[in-house]
Parts: C-alpha cells; structure tokens; sequence
C-alpha cells in the first residue's frame, strides 16, 4: 500500500485475503467515517474523502486536476491560504464545480478523523455500526448457556445448524459410506 492512495487504489492482484477484505469494506467505512480539515492539511486533495465522505477524484472528471493547477497526490492544504480556501482562478467549469463543493467545508485547527462524529471509539462501537442485526434463532438460549459443557454446545449448535457430518450427509457429498446404522 506504500506510495498508494488507500481510498481509491485498485486492489492489487498480489494483496492477500485479509488485506483484500480490508479494501472490499471501504466503501462501507466511509460512511460512518468524517474527516475534519486542518488549516495545515495532510489529506490528499482527491484521493481522501473530505468532502461529503466522497474522493474528488471520484466526483469530479479527472481533467479537472490539471484545470486547477494541482497534481494527483497533492494535498489539501496546497488550496489554503492562512486557514483560508485559496482555490484556483480558472472559469473552466469543472474548477466552478469543485469550487463550488469545496468552498462550504469549515476549516479547523489540525486534521483529524472521525466515527459518527464521536472522539472516543470502540471496536464494539463500529462492529454494531457495520452488522446487520437480526432475530436470534428460539434455540440460542437453550444451547449457549453458563451451565452447559462447551464439547456438547458445540455439537448441539453443529447438529442444529445441519452441519454434523452424518452419514447421510456425507452421501450427498458423493462420499463412498455404508448407509447401515453401526449400532445394528
């Protein structure tokens, strides 16, 4: 990921399953995610999104990074001026338009990054942000309780979810079983 935009690179090929995992989320993250812009920014100008939880690059055509004197890895402070937007001169349109979109966002005193606008963040915090919550099963209490023998929950939930490898199971894996019960 070195020398990389993380919000909008590609996935490389070579990257490995968790890495992979990572960058499949992002566009999840950046919902929950606000970044909030110092006056002297290290936020890439159009590959970090800093404006409505959207890269630049992503919003804008990419024409519109030489229309506006920039370069693709700049940064956001190289559009301030004393704690203050300094944006291009240009009338061409895509500049108007960035302008345009740039122009409301509030400067702070430094940079800093968010969850759902709260300062302190729990991993339980963004885990219940990102899941989908659903009914539990009516079975739930009767197999996770603090008086059960962990070896028998584990079979009781394997045997309830139809995942215990059974004979006839293990038939419709096209496994060679004697389908006799053992016990007659």
């Amino acid at each position: 990921l070195k020398r990389r935009a993380f919000w909008t690179m590609r996935i490389p090929a070579s990257a490995s399953w968790c890495t992979r995992k990572i960058l499949n989320l992002r566009s999840l993250a950046s919902r929950f995610i606000r970044y909030h812009v110092g006056s002297d920014s290290d936020f890439l100008l159009w590959h970090d999104p800093w404006v409505n939880n959207i890269p630049l690059i992503r919003r804008c055509h990419p024409s519109v990074i030489s229309s506006s004197y920039s370069t693709p890895f700049a940064k956001v402070s190289t559009f301030m001026l004393h704690s203050s937007w300094n944006l291009p001169p240009s009338t061409h349109h895509d500049v108007l338009s960035l302008r345009h979109m740039i122009g409301n966002t509030p400067i702070h005193s430094r940079d800093s990054i968010t969850w759902l606008n709260s300062s302190f963040v729990k991993i339980s915090t963004i885990w219940n942000c990102i899941r989908s919550v659903g009914n539990p099963p009516p079975w739930i209490s009767g197999v996770w309780h603090p008086f059960a023998i962990p070896k028998c929950n584990f079979t009781l939930w394997l045997a309830l979810k139809e995942r215990l490898l059974t004979k006839d199971r293990m038939l419709r894996f096209d496994m060679d079983t004697d389908l006799s019960c053992v016990l007659c």
